[in-house]
This record gives structure tokens, sequence and C-alpha cells, in this order.
């Protein structure tokens, strides 16, 4: 194994590993994997499974889903306050794939609308196996409709770091997400022993990645929250 394409990080009983790239390896992936060592039938890895377990919660998932298709409608001037329920919400799905295909993006975000529909639908309905194919078809949609925006970066052959390098954002509701895991996170469930702020923030920094795939510092949460504080 080549150790310089990796970098390990060793925390009490936890470890991160990321894959570094680059010139001299000097770039860390933002893909982390974390791995704790607890013992199987300790309090601990009950709470650690059942977090895992409350973290797919779908109904959050295809909210976030359809919050980017949204933010794509803003951000190239689509209107959509006229829309009112989901019948409206498939309207525009129709919308932008054909009165705005024109727009890089806009015809794969209809796509990916009209799959949020159908998941919802037959989630409502009790059609689980339906729901999942649904949502399978949604993740590989979303996947087009991410490359799709980035076809005129990807096919100059050629790129500076600006291009890569340009950070991520979180949504407001992303954000006030990560804000309210931050507050809730007050002691560790096993031992009662309250969490500094810095360990608070460390962790609400990787709640943000593991739950959106965006990598902000601990320092960069807290002086949002702080701002939020003040308004």
């Amino acid at each position: 194994m080549d150790k310089r394409k990796l970098d390990v990080e060793k925390t009490g009983n936890a470890t991160i590993t990321r894959n570094r790239f680059g010139s001299g390896y000097k770039n860390k992936s933002i893909f982390l994997n974390e791995q704790k060592q607890m013992e199987v039938a300790s309090s601990e890895a009950r709470q650690a499974s059942k977090e895992i377990s409350d973290s797919y919660n779908p109904d959050l998932w295809l909210n976030q889903f359809e919050s980017k298709i949204f933010e794509f409608c803003n951000n190239k001037k689509i209107p959509t306050e006229w829309i009112q329920s989901p019948g409206d919400k498939v309207t525009l799905s129709v919308k932008l794939q054909n009165e705005y295909q024109q727009i890089l993006g806009a015809r794969q975000a209809g796509i990916c609308l009209f799959e949020i529909h159908c998941c919802r639908d037959s989630r409502r309905q009790g059609k689980h196996e339906n729901a999942t194919a649904q949502a399978l078809r949604l993740a590989q949609s979303y996947s087009h409709f991410l490359i799709s925006m980035l076809e005129p970066t990807l096919n100059k052959g050629a790129h500076t770091s600006k291009n890569f390098k340009k950070p991520l954002k979180l949504s407001e509701q992303e954000l006030s997400n990560c804000f309210q895991y931050f507050e809730k996170t007050q002691k560790n469930p096993v031992t009662k022993i309250k969490y500094t702020d810095k360990e608070r923030w460390k962790k609400t920094s990787s709640y943000c990645l593991s739950a959106f795939g965006i990598t902000i510092a601990p320092a960069t949460l807290r002086k949002k929250y702080a701002k939020k504080v003040k308004k």
C-alpha cells in the first residue's frame, strides 16, 4: 500500500482516513472513512447503531433533493412561486423538460422532480417496492442533473484549480439542520459528560459531511451560528 495516498488521523478511539491526490499528494478528499473501536454489546455501540438507523429518513432525503431542484430554479430565474400543491410540482417538472430545456440542467431537473413525486406517491400508498425502484431512478437522474450542469467545464479538457476548489455551499435549510444538531448535542449519551463547545462543533462538522456531503470547518460553522444568533 502506498501510504502517501492516504491521510490517517487518529482521535481517541476513532481513526479517520481520507485519500490524498494531486501534486505531492497535498490535496485531501472530502470523502472520509471513520472507524471506531467499541464493544459490540456496549451502550455506545447501541447508540451509534440507533443514530445510523435514524439517519435513513426517506422523507428528509426526498426533501433535500427537492430543495436542490428549487434552488436551481431560483438561480436560473425560473418562476416557482405559483406552486401550491404536489400537482403543481408535476406541472413544473413538465415545464422544465419542455419550456426551459434550453437551460443546461433544466430537463434533468424536471426528471428528478417527477421521480421525487412518484417516490412520495408510492410511499403514501404503501407500495414500497415501487418506491425503492423510483428512489434508484432518482439517484441516477440526480447524478445526470449534476453532470449536465458541469458539461461546459468537463468538455474543456483542461481545468484550473479554481474549477475544482470552488467550495460547495449549504442551503439555508441544511445550515439550519446543522445548527439544530449543534444545539441538541450537549453531552456524551454514554458517559453523560458534557461536551465542550469545540467538541460540539467538531461533531456538527462531521454531521454536515455525513448528511449533506459537504465539508465545512467547525470554526466556519461557529461563525455562521454566531451571526444567526445576533440577528
